[in-house]
């Protein structure tokens, strides 16, 4: 998930401040939803920026636009059929077999944020979703998990409108995520199941 855990290598912050992710099938809002026109983009960008780099956490993420948390999430997960039966069941026993977990965690919205590369606390909150994600066991969508990771670091998020770009439900060569898209895994040559042979 390299857009969670995307600076393994220090040497890229001698040159950055803060990074900006922005999902591919998101586009700049031009207009709120009364017309009015809406500040550009680079000036957004440069708001956020100052904010983040003065906030005490380091990094700004908008909350989910349905008020959604952990619980209410996986049901939806499955709805849309964003990931496994398995998966899910098995997300929902390691968050409730974790001391700290509540059904109330909110969950936020990972289509775009944006961290200072010194940020301690992203640092923190990266690697400890990174720990438990990259095993492959739990779910593969990131909200759940990252959402937790922020509970149990007692980490909240600076404030960042969850208006500011429109999904345009497109990825590339214009694949559709819509409810009941059809997993499948990906397998890349020299691997069984995706896992490297050895």
């Amino acid at each position: 998930m390299a857009k969670i855990h995307g600076l393994a290598t220090p040497s890229h912050t001698q040159q950055l401040q803060n990074i900006f992710y922005l999902d591919s099938s998101a586009r700049p809002k031009t207009h709120d939803e009364y017309g009015r026109p809406l500040p550009g983009f680079v000036s957004t960008l440069q708001r956020y920026s100052t904010k983040v780099k003065h906030s005490k956490v380091g990094f700004a993420i908008p909350v989910h636009p349905k008020a959604r948390t952990v619980s209410s999430e996986l049901p939806a997960i499955t709805e849309f059929g964003k990931d496994t039966a398995e998966h899910i069941e098995a997300t929902s026993q390691w968050f409730h077999q974790q001391a700290d977990y509540q059904d109330n965690i909110p969950i936020f919205q990972l289509t775009y944020f944006m961290y200072n590369v010194e940020s301690v606390h992203w640092r923190n909150v990266s690697n400890f979703f990174w720990s438990h994600y990259s095993k492959e066991v739990l779910i593969w969508r990131d909200q759940p998990l990252f959402a937790y990771s922020l509970h149990h670091l007692d980490c909240g998020s600076e404030y960042m409108e969850n208006d500011l770009f429109r999904n345009e439900r497109t990825g590339f060569g214009g694949h559709l995520y819509n409810k009941g898209h059809e997993l499948r895994p990906i397998v890349f040559p020299g691997t069984v199941g995706g896992v490297t042979k050895s």
